[in-house]
C-alpha cells in the first residue's frame, strides 16, 4: 500500500550540553539527574556511532570535546578505529575544537574565541 501523504520525520539527538551548567560533567555523561536533563552523553555518543556505522549516508556533528574524550577513553581499539573511519569518511564531524561549544549567539570568529 502506498501512502499519498507520506511524511519523513528526522529525529536529531541534542549535541550541545554546557559542561557543568546544571550538573557535574560525570552526571551529564552518565545520565544522572533525569529531573532536568533527559538522557546521557555516554548513551548518545554510543548510539550515534552505532547508527553511523550502519548507514554511510548519515552524518553527525559534535562540538563538546570534553565529553567526546570521556567517551573515547572508555572505548576499545576496534571502536576507536571505527570512529576514526567515520571521521575520515566525513560522517562524524568535529567542530570548534574547544572543550565545550561556545554560546551559539556568538556570530563572529572573535566572539567565538572570546567565548571559549
Amino acid at each position: 500500500m502506498k501512502y499519498k501523504n507520506k511524511k519523513t520525520v528526522h529525529i536529531l539527538p541534542h549535541s550541545h550540553t554546557d559542561l557543568g551548567w546544571l550538573s557535574t560533567l560525570e552526571e551529564y555523561f552518565n545520565g544522572e539527574h533525569l529531573d532536568f536533563y533527559l538522557g546521557s552523553i555516554n548513551t548518545m555518543l554510543t548510539t550515534v556511532v552505532q547508527e553511523l556505522e550502519k548507514d554511510p549516508k548519515r552524518t553527525f556533528t559534535y562540538a563538546e570535546m570534553k565529553f567526546l574524550k570521556m567517551w573515547w577513553d572508555k572505548q576499545n581499539d576496534d571502536k576507536k578505529n571505527s570512529v576514526r573511519k567515520l571521521i575520515k569518511n566525513g560522517q562524524l564531524l568535529i567542530v570548534n575544537g574547544g572543550m565545550s561549544a561556545p554560546d551559539e549567539a556568538t556570530t563572529s570568529y572573535t566572539d567565538i574565541i572570546d567565548n571559549f
